[in-house]
């Protein structure tokens, strides 16, 4: 397997535990984790942080497509840790991601924790989406926003074309193949327009094997981009997760 293009970072420690995947939203880059990756280095995990396709340093790696940067993330896993394989850590548009990885690579998986996955129908206006929101993400500092996708906008931006792609991977009737890693999807359903759709999620969830020891879960406090407003709670649920123990307070299980 050769390796992989994508930009990335690493960070290790003496005798780790395991090693965690952080992966990056649309829009975004591997700085989208900076707040988190100390917490987790500090529990002796390694951290490996890429930049998708498209995106920071990567952002000459094109198209950005899920085959492909689930490819990629499955070399980098390869490539870039003692067991070769990894607990998967993924937001938003990097959610799809790590659920093409889990379902195509399910030996470079440990576990999985999704949160952000949002998978819209296409529609009349799905098209003009894309240029709407390059033509914004061009002209406006980007307020806080409904997604990673928009409220982590680096002033760089992403071109065009990857704006498109990732639009496609948004607005997609595509099937959901078999996850079968032991996987956490999470909704941060704090009301307002920046709320993941709990639909969205489950239909996530079901694509996960029954006996994985699969959960469903959402924080009514929190929002879309929460690993970005609360690291600390963010890393927490991570090590949690990672090492089998009880979710923090505040996750509730989605009926």
């Amino acid at each position: 397997m050769a390796g992989s293009p994508l930009a990335h970072i690493s960070h290790c420690v003496p005798d780790p535990k395991a090693t965690i995947l952080l992966v990056h939203g649309g829009f975004s880059d591997s700085h989208e984790w900076d707040t988190i990756w100390p917490l987790l280095i500090a529990e002796r995990y390694n951290v490996l942080i890429p930049d998708l396709p498209g995106h920071g340093q990567s952002r000459e790696v094109t198209p950005f497509e899920l085959d492909d940067a689930a490819r990629l993330l499955a070399h980098l896993i390869q490539d870039h840790t003692l067991e070769q394989r990894a607990h998967v850590v993924a937001m938003s548009i990097g959610a799809h991601v790590a659920a093409t990885l889990a379902v195509q690579y399910p030996e470079r998986v440990h576990s999985l924790i999704i949160s952000g996955f949002n998978l819209f129908s296409p529609n009349l206006l799905s098209p003009a989406l894309p240029y709407l929101a390059y033509t914004v993400q061009r002209t406006s500092s980007f307020l806080k926003a409904p997604t990673v996708e928009w409220g982590q906008s680096r002033s760089e931006g992403v071109s065009l074309a990857t704006t498109c792609d990732i639009f496609r991977i948004l607005f997609s009737s595509r099937n959901l193949g078999p996850i079968v890693a032991r996987s956490c999807v999470v909704a941060a359903t704090k009301p307002g327009l920046s709320a993941d759709n709990v639909h969205h999620a489950r239909r996530l969830f079901e694509t996960i094997h029954s006996d994985s020891g699969r959960r469903l879960v959402q924080h009514r406090g929190m929002q879309h981009p929460w690993n970005v407003d609360e690291p600390q709670l963010f890393a927490k649920m991570v090590i949690c997760w990672v090492q089998g123990e009880d979710l923090p307070e505040g996750f509730e299980p989605i009926a």
